[in-house]
C-alpha cells in the first residue's frame, strides 16, 4: 500500500498534467532552447523563437557540431513533418553521439515530460 507521502506526490502530478499550458507555442520553444548549454538569449531566434533564423543560424556554418545538432533538433519539434524548408533532416542517432552528457540530459526531461515542457 502506498504511503500517504507517495499518495500526495502522485496527486500533485496528476493535478499537473490537468492543468492547461498558458504558455504560446513560442514561449515553450524558447524555454526547450535555453535548456541545451549551447544556447543562449544571444543564438539568433531563441529569444523570441523565430524557427527562420533559426534555421538560417544553423545553415550559416558558424555554429559548432552539436550547436547544429541542436538546432536541427529544435527544428524538427517545432515542426517534424518532413516537408519543412529548414536545415538538414533531423537524426537521433547521430544527435546522441553528436552531443555531449548536458545536452543529452536536456534531450532526456524533454523526452520524459514532453506535455510538461513542449509538445510539438
Amino acid at each position: 500500500m502506498p504511503s500517504s507521502q507517495q499518495i500526495e506526490v502522485a496527486e500533485h502530478q496528476f493535478q499537473q498534467q490537468q492543468e492547461p499550458d498558458t504558455r504560446d507555442k513560442h514561449q515553450r520553444m524558447t524555454e526547450l532552447a535555453l535548456t541545451f548549454p549551447s544556447l543562449s538569449v544571444n543564438t539568433p531566434g531563441i529569444v523570441p523563437w523565430d524557427q527562420d533564423k533559426v534555421n538560417e543560424w544553423v545553415q550559416s556554418g558558424g555554429p559548432s557540431s552539436g550547436e547544429t545538432a541542436t538546432g536541427e533538433f529544435l527544428l524538427y519539434v517545432w515542426n517534424p513533418f518532413k516537408d519543412t524548408p529548414w536545415a538538414g533532416r533531423f537524426d537521433l542517432a547521430d544527435t546522441l553521439k553528436t552531443w555531449d552528457i548536458f545536452h543529452q540530459f536536456a534531450f532526456l526531461k524533454w523526452a520524459e515530460n514532453r506535455d510538461g515542457l513542449f509538445t510539438a
